[in-house]
């Protein structure tokens, strides 16, 4: 009878300790840091356009200047060249915003960058055999314009299983209207097939900053391949490329509507008043999962900076819908070029910068958990205020950002994010991370309680 009461006024207990955490348990977890590393540094640069990927044994950096593979255990640099020369032989003159993208069903890089800026210009395409980035790569230059009266600027990426999507903004050398223009370079039993290179119209009608998006389902041949911008303040576009044998077509698809939202402020940072460009809102990146495009872009957050991320349903025939739409924000903070991951699992991972009147510009993690939103999380600290404007007058920082989900396992995010390491200097630090499951942390808290009464109890 003893050992009854004594059970009903440990459960008791266990209950009233679990109600008087509950509200921290809501929402008090934090992403789960794994590893992380120092990328490259400040090299002449700005803003650095931060970008990396993933594969199964290397982390691989490719930004303004520098191409880097890191050994993704070790943080170890295997290989570092500067990004031309990671170019000899294709460039024309000076590469400039580069992307490069893991294709986990495909077990191969791609990458691109453009050249000669301001003039007649290049995109630059490569891609490896495997999945070994410091093997063999694959490289091609694509005329961005016969007539030589537009260049192309801001370069976008993505994938999926019946060929790789290039798009860019396209504007004039000299005179007239800026556009968009897309290539679409069909993959040939696997392999990117780049002697039919498929340069489509060239129009507004996409939407600037157009982001092709990678596309991790791996079987399905029969849904178009979606293209995503952000078109306004309140709609999305969406485009879709269709295939027959190895010629490609796009058509402008749906409008989406979206709570209207306007660019992000500038970004606070301590003892200055020179603030951080933080973007015009486009969207930073797009991805692919299980049926959903998801996407991500800079907002107007109750009067600071911060993101919005839109999840949209992608069905095999007939019109895409928006399923649903949040914000990232950080009250009394900025956040800015915030990048999106979604595993098979749909957690989402997030990376991005972050700063405010107290807090010099860091680099930053969070996540969502089945609906639940995560705590923001710094894993690099920034040590000091970052100054370094263009012909324009802006306090440049990005334009790039990325989170990805490791091709080995789907439990496991990384990001590569941009910090300010010293004064009026930029650095880059990867970190891979787990989003943790809300029930399984409450479970080891209720376990880790009942232990600690039952031998306060019974000895």
């Amino acid at each position: 009878m003893k050992k009854q009461v004594s059970f009903l006024a440990l459960t008791a207990v266990i209950c009233i300790n679990f109600f008087l955490i509950n509200v921290s348990i809501s929402k008090a977890f934090s992403p789960t840091i794994i590893n992380s590393f120092q990328g490259k540094t400040y090299n002449g640069w700005y803003p650095p356009d931060t970008m990396g990927a993933v594969g199964p044994n290397h982390c691989v950096e490719m930004i303004n200047g520098n191409f880097t593979v890191y050994n993704k255990t070790t943080g170890a640099v295997v290989q570092s060249m500067s990004l031309n020369s990671f170019w000899s032989g294709y460039y024309t003159s000076r590469t400039f915003d580069p992307r490069i993208v893991y294709d986990k069903n495909a077990g191969r890089w791609y990458a691109i960058s453009a050249d000669n800026p301001g003039k007649a210009n290049n995109i630059l395409f490569a891609y490896t055999d495997g999945s070994d980035p410091t093997g063999t790569w694959h490289k091609t230059k694509i005329d961005t314009d016969s007539t030589d009266t537009r260049w192309a600027d801001f370069p976008t990426l993505g994938f999926d299983q019946n060929g790789v999507y290039i798009a860019a903004n396209m504007f004039a050398i000299s005179s007239g209207s800026a556009t968009v223009s897309v290539w679409a370079i069909p993959k040939v039993s696997g392999t990117p097939d780049t002697s039919h290179v498929n340069a489509l119209p060239s129009t507004t009608s996409y939407g600037f900053s157009l982001q092709p998006t990678c596309d991790y389902d791996p079987d399905d041949n029969t849904r178009p391949y979606y293209l995503v911008s952000r078109y306004n303040s309140s709609n999305l576009r969406l485009s879709k490329i269709t295939w027959n044998g190895t010629t490609a077509s796009i058509s402008v698809d749906s409008f989406i509507s979206t709570t209207s939202r306007t660019s992000p402020p500038s970004g606070r940072q301590p003892s200055s008043d020179d603030n951080i460009d933080t973007g015009d809102g486009r969207l930073v990146n797009a991805v692919v999962q299980n049926g959903k495009l998801w996407t991500i872009r800079g907002a107007d957050i109750g009067g600071e900076a911060g993101a919005a991320y839109y999840e949209i349903n992608l069905p095999i025939s007939g019109t895409a819908s928006l399923d649903a739409e949040n914000i990232l924000a950080d009250p009394g903070s900025d956040l800015y070029y915030a990048s999106i991951a979604v595993n098979e699992s749909g957690d989402i991972g997030f990376g991005f910068s972050h700063s405010s009147d107290n807090e010099y510009i860091s680099a930053y993690i969070s996540g969502v958990d089945d609906g639940t939103p995560l705590d923001i999380l710094q894993y690099k600290a920034g040590t000091a205020n970052y100054l370094k404007k263009d012909g324009n007058n802006r306090n440049r920082w990005g334009d790039y950002s990325m989170t990805m989900v490791d091709p080995t396992n789907d439990n496991l995010f990384w990001s590569i994010q941009e910090y300010v390491n010293a004064e009026n200097q930029w650095g880059t630090y990867w970190v891979s991370f787990y989003v943790p499951e809300p029930t399984t942390i409450l479970m080891l808290i209720l376990s880790t309680m009942f232990i600690r009464k039952r031998k306060q109890m019974f000895g």
